[in-house]
C-alpha cells in the first residue's frame, strides 16, 4: 500500500513452492511473494502451508517502508532451502516497527548469502525471528532482528536438534542504533 490503508493478507497452501530468478540473461528480477506498505498503512501478513519449498534468488517479504508496521509471515513447511541471496524477511525501512518471521520446519538450509530477518534500518523496532526445525544448516548465510538506527533490536528464537554453521554464517540479536 502507498497510502492510509492497510495492505491484505497472503495465504498459499500447496504441496511445492519454488521461486527463483533463473530467467533469460539471469536479470535481477527476482522472483517473490511480497505484502508491503510504503506509508502509513500496515503491512498483510504472508501464512504458507507448502510441503517443500526451495527459494534460489528469491524472497518472501511483509515489509514497511514507511510509518505502518511490517506484517508477520508465518511458515509452515516438511522441507525449506534458500539459496544464492533469497531471503526471508519482515524488515522495516523507516518508522514502523518489523514483525514476527515465524518458521516451523523438518530441514532448514540456508546457504549462499541467503537472511532470515526481521531488521530495522531507520526509527521503527526489529521484529522477532522464530524458528523450529530438526535440522539445521548455515553456510555462508543470516539470520538476524537487528537494528541499525533508533529501534531496538528484536529477538531470535531457534530450537534444533542440530544445528551446523559454516562459512561465515551468523545468527544476530544486536542494537547498533541510540536504544
Amino acid at each position: 500500500t502507498f497510502g492510509k490503508g492497510n495492505a491484505g493478507d497472503i495465504n498459499l497452501t500447496a504441496k511445492k513452492l519454488k521461486l527463483s530468478n533463473s530467467g533469460p540473461n539471469d536479470l535481477d528480477i527476482e522472483s517473490g511473494i511480497e505484502s508491503g506498505t510504503f506509508a502509513k498503512g500496515d503491512s498483510g501478513n504472508v501464512f504458507i502451508n507448502v510441503d517443500e519449498i526451495l527459494i534460489n534468488k528469491g524472497f518472501i517479504s511483509a515489509k514497511t517502508g514507511g510509518e505502518g508496521k511490517a506484517g508477520n509471515i508465518l511458515l509452515k513447511t516438511n522441507s525449506l532451502i534458500l539459496t544464492n541471496s533469497a531471503g526471508i524477511v519482515s524488515n522495516t525501512l523507516a518508522k514502523g516497527d518489523g514483525g514476527i518471521v515465524s518458521i516451523s520446519t523438518d530441514i532448514l538450509e540456508i546457504m549462499e548469502d541467503s537472511v532470515i530477518s526481521s531488521d530495522s534500518i531507520n526509527e521503527g523496532n526489529a521484529g522477532d525471528v522464530k524458528i523450529a526445525t530438526n535440522i539445521m544448516v548455515m553456510e555462508n548465510s543470516r539470520i538476524s532482528a537487528v537494528t541499525l538506527d533508533k529501534g531496538r533490536g528484536g529477538n531470535v528464537t531457534i530450537n534444533t536438534k542440530s544445528l551446523t554453521m559454516a562459512d561465515n554464517s551468523s545468527i544476530l540479536s544486536d542494537s547498533f542504533g541510540e536504544k
